[in-house]
């Protein structure tokens, strides 16, 4: 195939993915919008006591930020699901408004009760139209029959079932280091806290959805790992309100190169490449297609707020409650993202997988079913460990700011480090399982 028509063929793809996403995101959107707030309002009245209890720094194991369970967004999830507002349903779909209180400094907990008992809502509506918002085509119809201690029961069960699906699957394709070393991942990610959490829930669920469907899909298979990165971008922009998305890019593609479809140097560059930048396309080009279309739709100008808050979140200065007025630098946005790795119970994990991993690969040698081998595929594993650290970089105030859940994107590299060890005694002839 001509290279030429070949990449004209994948920017058409491309287009019409996003173009279809977005329109069908959007449909959705409309259609949950039209389930009637009542019984939703009922189950968020009885939610309410349980986040007043909680308050909005909600900690499972104090002294470890990766136990910190978001209860500010997850309220404004709330809040945003249960709002009745007069405008017509495709406005409501766009600009995803939610009640604020006007009293000085109010929680977003207080916002959410009061918004329970206001009865004028109009004149307190607030926009957040930069995001698609796309978690309100699960939890407005979860919203009508379960309140938010139930949904976060049935969080945890379905996460646990995917991630030991992705586990089993890991092992029997990749082998049991694999399996183990993804397991280290899990623990840096905290599934504890995402089935606590709606807010961190959509990147895990993509990212384990994501890493199931490139492990499952055969050598003949007509969709290609650059598609499945594609999709997964657009579905982490339409669900997520930007927490850790780099994850569901590094991990799905590590996989990716795990499986090592692609045997020489040239054609895995052409791998890494192509995933990276498709998640990219479709990341940005389904969020721009959001605010283009609440701008067309609604008339107010929400292309410029986004861009904005863009400017905000990958600067040094940094104006947050409890901060103040600072500026940082790179560095210090990186380094405050490893601290939350330094400590104990991580420490305690990693040196535990190494351990159980070190053995897998005695027993391997002793098999003499493996050797010490260097192979291109290590080097692009060695390139991905340093996505988080782009990301950082680029978004330094977001991540600076934000620490306790963009820390998560730190498995990345965690996971490219093992990997990278794992293969480093692999057998270059015959796949090993162990």
């Amino acid at each position: 195939m001509n290279v030429g028509n070949e990449y004209k063929r994948k920017i058409i793809f491309t287009i019409l993915s996003i173009f279809g996403a977005a329109i069908i995101g959007f449909a959705f959107l409309c259609f949950v919008y039209l389930i009637p707030t009542s019984p939703i309002r009922e189950e968020v009245k009885r939610s309410v006591p349980v986040f007043e209890k909680e308050t909005e720094i909600f900690n499972w194991a104090p002294n470890y930020s990766f136990a910190y369970a978001d209860n500010f967004t997850d309220s404004i999830i709330l809040n945003t699901a249960s709002f009745a507002s007069d405008e017509s349903v495709f406005s409501n779909a766009l600009m995803n408004y939610r009640y604020q209180s006007n009293e000085p400094y109010a929680s977003q907990i207080l916002s959410l009760s009061e918004s329970m008992t206001s009865s004028d809502s109009e004149s307190h509506k607030l926009q957040y139209a930069r995001y698609w918002h796309g978690y309100l085509v699960f939890i407005k119809p979860l919203l009508t029959i379960l309140d938010y201690s139930a949904i976060r029961l049935l969080n945890f069960f379905i996460q646990f079932i995917l991630a030991f699906a992705v586990i089993r699957a890991t092992e029997i394709k990749l082998g049991k280091r694999v399996a183990f070393a993804f397991m280290g991942v899990l623990f840096i990610i905290s599934p504890i806290t995402t089935g606590l959490c709606l807010q961190l829930s959509p990147v895990y669920y993509i990212t384990l959805l994501s890493s199931l469907a490139i492990l499952l899909k055969g050598k003949d298979s007509k969709i290609k790992d650059w598609q499945v990165l594609l999709w997964t971008g657009i579905a982490v922009s339409y669900f997520d309100l930007l927490t850790y998305p780099i994850v569901s890019l590094g991990i799905p593609l590590l996989f990716s190169i795990a499986k090592g479809v692609c045997h020489n140097f040239t054609d895995q560059i052409k791998q890494l490449m192509e995933c990276s930048f498709f998640w990219g396309i479709g990341y940005g080009g389904m969020w721009f297609s959001k605010w283009l279309l609440a701008t067309l739709v609604t008339g107010k100008n929400v292309i410029a707020d986004a861009i904005s808050n863009i400017f905000i979140r990958t600067n040094n200065q940094v104006t947050e409650a409890g901060l103040g007025n600072m500026s940082i630098t790179k560095s210090e946005a990186i380094a405050k993202n490893f601290d939350q790795l330094a400590n104990r119970p991580f420490m305690i994990v990693a040196i535990l997988l190494l351990t159980i991993i070190a053995l897998l690969t005695v027993v391997q040698m002793l098999r003499k079913s493996d050797f010490f081998h260097f192979s291109p595929r290590i080097v692009m594993i060695d390139i991905i460990l340093f996505y988080p650290l782009c990301w950082y970089i680029v978004l330094s105030n977001h991540s600076y700011i934000h620490y306790w859940m963009t820390y998560r994107g730190l498995c990345i590299s965690y996971f490219s480090l093992m990997l990278t060890i794992i293969y480093l005694f692999k057998n270059s002839k015959k796949r090993s399982k162990v």
